[in-house]
């Protein structure tokens, strides 16, 4: 028997719409697409971040941060289905993480350096500030949409994640020149 193949375009984005869920077709302008696609692109830069990365703690942590912003996403997606959740545990994780940075960089390391002084770090430089139109994109879509508090929070986190994980990457980057 031969295997019919699935169609994967439907020619509804060719009319503005998408579908967020397999019931609901929203326009693109819908407050929610703008959510789920920064969240969609942050999973992505991390991806690269993780690639560039030539440490297998780290690279563990970041897919564990994708797996969470995936959730998170599907969250979005249909916030009033509640179905969506990560334990608080997750916003404890980048907050433990983020201290044990912290610990090793200089007062002045987060003082608003030029991003690229290394590969990776500029490529968690381009994930923190993708984190922050993410939670601004979240925070609109709030307003018509109640968004569990756990999700702005959690983005929160993470802007503030990565940008300390980009200058952590540039103190290890120095160290090793050394």
């Amino acid at each position: 028997m031969e295997k019919k193949q699935t169609k994967f375009y439907t020619g509804q984005g060719d009319k503005g719409l998408t579908a967020l869920t397999p019931a609901a077709q929203v326009s693109k302008a819908d407050e929610r697409v703008a959510a789920v696609g920064s969240v969609e692109e942050i999973i992505s830069a991390l991806g690269v971040v993780k690639v560039e990365s030539s440490c297998p703690i780290f690279r563990g942590k970041l897919e564990r941060i994708q797996k969470t912003l995936r959730t998170l996403s599907e969250g979005l997606r249909d916030p009033r289905s509640g179905k969506y959740v990560f334990s608080a545990e997750e916003i404890d994780f980048l907050e433990s993480d983020m201290d044990k940075m912290l610990e090793v960089l200089s007062p002045d390391a987060l003082t608003q350096p030029l991003p690229g002084g290394n590969p990776q770090s500029a490529y968690l430089d381009l994930a923190h500030t993708t984190t922050r139109r993410a939670e601004r994109d979240t925070v609109a879509m709030d307003r018509r949409y109640s968004v569990p508090q756990t999700f702005k929070k959690y983005l929160n986190r993470l802007s503030d994640y990565l940008l300390v994980a980009a200058r952590y990457s540039d103190h290890l980057h120095a160290k090793a020149e050394e």
